[in-house]
């Protein structure tokens, strides 16, 4: 896992274990959506730096980070 995602996973498994919803069966489910959302949370950072369209030889296309943003 990314840097960005371990850190997400523990603050979140953190809270939801503090409040009592959180068990080792969840470990897999909550990896999975630590990195996904590291993943999206980039492609944001990066469609904020270089915008949503982007110059290309065959013209101007929807910047490929954007799938990533979408999912």
């Amino acid at each position: 896992m990314r840097d960005g995602a371990k850190q997400y996973w523990y603050e979140t498994v953190g809270y939801l274990a503090s409040m009592g919803i959180a068990s080792s069966v969840d470990a897999g489910a909550m990896t999975s959506y630590a990195t996904m959302f590291c993943r999206w949370r980039e492609a944001e950072e990066k469609l904020a730096a270089e915008g949503q369209w982007i110059e290309t030889e065959n013209g101007t296309v929807c910047h490929p980070a954007q799938a990533t943003a979408n999912s």
